[in-house]
């Protein structure tokens, strides 16, 4: 069977889209949730970077506010007011908290799974009869046939595990690039608007170049944006940020991430996206 996985959006003349569409979900098993998920996280990744997966353009548009709590609003006005408003960078730490524990919980019944397919003979009768009868209500069954429906199906689990512990492993890895892409523009490139200035100059913002711009080059620089969410960030607004991150990156949060890769034999990106959010925590304090 095909992965999902090998449906990841890549960039080309057109920069379109994949959706992995509802009958391959349902070939592999995965939950109609997760797919969503998927679906709408690989978007983000697409919009953010402007469809460019080559990591020379890190981020082309802004797509979450500044802060990693998320907004309650309680009055009707409020409501409609959030409309125009992004959601805040604290939804990708709920969301990836999520997907980690959803991929753990995959892996463990996995593993379970595997481990009784590869020792049938141990199962009890109960056991196999639980499995068989998954794909047959028949009770006429010899041993031998019944044993060979329960193999069916455990193979069949261990399968659908695979690929949904695939699909979570992809959601998580692209979920905390989209965070990290937010956390590095807020933190070192952004350019607060002085408070005087705030509500007034609808002007797009613009970044603070560093020395060195090769990760933005040609035609991609002269058309790249912040987008019209940046225009009001002040200098509050990072400050606060800067204080959220220390709450909110624990090393309980980041090890849960690195645990989710410890896992799989690709192994890395993870890695180097938690390291690089310590590192820019700590040049911050």
């Amino acid at each position: 069977m095909k992965s999902i996985i090998a449906s990841e959006v890549h960039a080309d003349t057109d920069s379109s889209v994949t959706i992995i569409s509802p009958d391959s979900v349902a070939e592999a098993g995965m939950p109609l949730l997760q797919q969503i998920s998927l679906n709408i996280i690989t978007y983000c990744r697409h919009v953010m970077t402007g469809g460019d997966y080559s990591h020379r353009s890190r981020l082309v548009n802004i797509l979450l506010e500044p802060t990693l709590t998320e907004q309650t609003q309680t009055s009707g006005f409020e409501r409609m007011a959030a409309v125009s408003r992004p959601p805040a960078m604290g939804v990708l730490i709920h969301f990836l908290d999520g997907c980690c524990e959803g991929y753990l919980s995959a892996y463990d019944a996995h593993q379970r799974f595997r481990r009784k397919l590869l020792n049938m003979v141990e199962l009890s009768g109960d056991e196999l009869r639980e499995y068989a009868e998954w794909l047959t209500t028949s009770e006429k069954m010899t041993a031998h046939q019944r044993e060979e429906l329960a193999g069916h199906r455990l193979k069949s689990l261990v399968e659908m595990k695979q690929q949904e512990m695939g699909s979570f492993f992809y959601i998580v890895e692209t979920a905390l690039y989209v965070l990290w892409c937010h956390l590095e523009f807020f933190l070192v490139h952004c350019l607060p608007k002085p408070d005087d200035q705030l509500g007034l100059d609808v002007a797009s913002r613009t970044m603070r170049r560093l020395q060195n711009t090769d990760w933005m080059t040609g035609q991609r620089a002269q058309h790249a944006t912040t987008s019209r969410f940046t225009e009001g960030v002040s200098r509050a607004d990072l400050d606060q940020l800067k204080g959220e991150a220390t709450l909110f990156f624990t090393d309980a949060f980041l090890k849960k991430l690195l645990d989710v890769e410890r896992t799989r034999e690709r192994k890395g990106f993870v890695d180097a996206l938690t390291r690089r959010i310590k590192r820019l925590l700590k040049l911050q304090n």
